[in-house]
């Protein structure tokens, strides 16, 4: 009988044909006939620059506000201490600090009615139970604000010797003065440009000027006094600062002993017993009497 052809190949072959192609090896899963994905076109590469142009720029503007808040932040707070060392300079002009009789610790009575009122506050803390932590930091603030070792005095007593020594500093008559009678005689001659015009300006006689030059000695202690002086205004501020640096550390040991709760507490056990308190102010009050002996070894010293 003979074979059914279709398309002159026998059936019999085609099918045979059909499972060597499908099962050969097993291995075939249909990859080799999947389609690779279409290149994009040209619309759709200027979206996608498009998009991350508008990314980039997006987070430069981001970074642009993060740096603009910063700085603002550092501003305000710049701005903040100026603002509250004009307070304290305005403060000592009218005499509102250091005087002991207008409010508790040298300090003026609306220095103090707001420390008063920052004590009340931490009394509502241990009321309410706040955390240790909380009033760790409302402690810390107190400190730095009213304590005598603290920031805010540092730059009181700092803005006070400033003042200090602006004030012993010679006027400009002063200076000119001294500056003129500090020069060797040379100076003095006719041939000096400042010495003959000033001669003629003054228009001073023969007498004025022999008078005038009998001072340069007297004039040259005087400047290496004032010179003294304001040397050992800095070195009195040198030596405050280290003490209360070290009072500081003293402080902050002692009372780093107790919880921040236990703090706040002796702080206002310290406010409910003034009348006990108002007796230590003797132990802290300057001595009246000088020490013979004390002067004498100073004087030596020199």
């Amino acid at each position: 009988m003979d074979t059914f052809m279709i398309g002159g190949t026998a059936q019999g072959e085609d099918n045979r044909f059909d499972d060597e192609f499908f099962n050969d090896g097993g291995d075939f899963d249909g990859s080799e006939f999947k389609p690779e994905p279409a290149p994009p076109n040209e619309d759709e590469k200027k979206r996608l620059q498009r998009l991350e142009r508008n990314r980039e720029i997006a987070r430069k503007c981001r970074k642009r506000k993060r740096e603009r808040a910063s700085a603002l932040s550092d501003e305000v707070t710049r701005l903040r201490e100026t603002n509250r060392e004009l307070e304290r300079q305005l403060q000592i002009s009218q005499s509102k600090l250091g005087q002991a009789t207008s409010g508790r610790g040298n300090r003026g009575k609306d220095e103090e009615s707001r420390r008063l009122d920052e004590v009340k506050r931490m009394g509502e803390m241990l009321k309410q139970r706040a955390s240790e932590e909380e009033i760790k930091d409302r402690m810390k603030a107190y400190t730095e604000m009213y304590a005598d070792y603290g920031k805010e005095r540092m730059n009181v007593i700092k803005i006070l010797f400033s003042q200090l020594e602006q004030t012993l500093m010679p006027t400009q008559i002063s200076k000119m003065l001294l500056w003129l009678l500090s020069h060797e005689d040379t100076f003095y001659n006719d041939s000096n440009d400042i010495w003959r015009t000033l001669l003629k300006d003054l228009k001073l006689d023969d007498r004025q000027v022999k008078e005038f030059l009998s001072h340069r000695q007297k004039l040259g202690t005087q400047s290496s006094g004032m010179k003294k002086v304001l040397k050992s205004l800095k070195l009195l501020a040198e030596e405050i600062e280290q003490n209360m640096n070290r009072r500081r550390q003293q402080m902050e040991h002692i009372t780093n002993l107790i919880t921040p709760a236990q703090q706040a507490k002796f702080l206002l056990w310290i406010e409910e017993n003034q009348a006990c308190i108002h007796l230590l102010n003797n132990l802290w009050k300057p001595s009246q009497k000088v020490d013979p002996e004390e002067v004498k070894s100073k004087s030596l010293l020199k």
